[in-house]
């Protein structure tokens, strides 16, 4: 009995993992100069309905990277304006989710304001954004 009540627990974790990460979506993607630099990823469609989200979350790969702020522009054409962030990020690292407000939100396009940290070389930082649904 306790074998299938632990079987049970631990499917049922297993699931919610699994959907957790089908949720998360690629937005789109963008590098920063190695001076202050705007940015401007394009999202979706909104009229497709693909663009629906409830957070939003970055990536920095390649090199660190500054940033200063975030602005969200939605499907009705309203903004969330300076989203605050941390600051510095290094390669790899990644932000915390980032939610939306108004709940689930029709993302239209993210503005980017920062920088590339060090010394100015090539690769350029690559920033990610990733949606949550």
């Amino acid at each position: 009995m306790k074998n299938k009540l632990l079987s049970f627990v631990v499917g049922i974790l297993v699931l919610g993992t699994s959907s957790a990460y089908a949720e998360q979506v690629k937005l789109g993607s963008t590098t920063l100069t190695n001076r202050p630099d705007v940015d401007i990823v394009g999202v979706f469609s909104c009229s497709t309905g693909k663009g629906m989200f409830r957070a939003i979350r970055m990536q920095v790969n390649r090199r660190a990277a500054e940033i200063y702020d975030l602005d969200v522009q939605y499907g009705d054409g309203s903004w969330d304006t300076y989203v605050p962030v941390r600051r510095f990020f290094r390669r790899g690292s990644t932000s915390r989710w980032i939610d939306l407000i108004g709940g689930e939100r029709c993302i239209k396009r993210i503005v980017v304001r920062g920088d590339t940290e060090g010394v100015p070389r090539r690769p350029l930082a690559l920033v990610t954004f990733f949606g949550l649904r």
